[in-house]
């Protein structure tokens, strides 16, 4: 496990390790890529892009959010390459139905079937450790890359939710019969 003094936030999130990826807590060395991401104009799915002052408020309020609703929320790096491109993890905001498993990418890291592998990951940590079973994930269905990851997931369309001004697909994780270990 790397050292925490670098983590800026969430020091007690677990640290976990793919074949490919890396999850770990947020580190003071992502705020570039998290600055930049959250700038760009097709992240309007989640309600921006963001001047320089709602960057800083997004991200500082989710981090509260995050403390305070007791989430877990991995920033992924690809091994390889130690850049951090994407987060992924359990969150529960106030006008969702229940906890998710959600996950953004930056743009240019699309395609290269690695979100995938860190949701698993992080489903299986979150079975095994923390007794989240059988979650759900919101998907706009106009999101037809996500909307495809659904299959690989192993996952159910349950229903609809009207979420951030649209219906969402809401699917559920199948309970295994005994969680996997995560590794």
């Amino acid at each position: 496990m790397p050292p925490p003094v670098e983590s800026i936030f969430m020091n007690d999130i677990i640290h976990i390790e793919t074949e490919r990826l890396t999850l770990s807590a947020a580190l003071k060395s992502y705020l570039t890529a998290m600055n930049s991401y959250l700038s760009k104009d097709w992240i309007s799915l989640i309600g921006s892009p963001f001047d320089e002052v709602s960057k800083w408020r997004a991200l500082l309020g989710s981090l509260i959010y995050q403390r305070l609703r007791e989430f877990r929320v991995w920033y992924i790096e690809l091994c390889e390459s130690v850049k951090m491109w994407g987060i992924v993890g359990f969150v529960h905001h106030f006008d969702w139905p229940e906890k998710k498993l959600g996950w953004n990418l930056h743009h240019n890291f699309y395609g290269k079937g690695m979100t995938c592998g860190a949701a698993l990951a992080a489903r299986r940590y979150c079975e095994t450790h923390l007794n989240l079973r059988g979650v759900i994930s919101c998907i706009d269905p106009a999101n037809i890359l996500f909307a495809a990851l659904t299959i690989r997931l192993d996952v159910k369309l349950e229903n609809t939710h009207w979420l951030m001004d649209r219906d969402d697909h809401v699917y559920r994780y199948l309970v295994t019969e005994k969680p996997q270990k995560a590794t």
